[in-house]
């Protein structure tokens, strides 16, 4: 193989490697919100005023209650004789 023969290769799959990596980035960041931000500046008025209870309260309730069923054996309970004196 020639010098160049092996430099264009090189450089291919650099070039395929860098495709394959923005490619996944892309992929990684398809679903995520992006925020956006603002300069803070100085107003004469207060146009708003928000006030709130402080409580925190969801949108939506649940009950969500505990269900257990278990069946009782005739083995007795283990119990432990640690620390005891004999």
């Amino acid at each position: 193989m020639k010098m160049w023969q092996k430099v264009a290769i090189g450089a291919a799959v650099v070039v395929v490697g860098a495709g394959i990596v923005l490619y996944s980035v892309n992929q990684a960041n398809k679903g995520v919100t992006t925020v956006q931000t603002a300069k803070v500046g100085k107003q004469d008025t207060l146009v708003s005023l928000v006030t709130a209870s402080g409580e925190i309260k969801p949108t939506t309730y649940t009950k969500r209650a505990t269900v257990c069923s278990f069946r009782k054996t005739s083995r007795p309970t283990p119990t432990f004789r640690r620390n005891r004196l004999p």
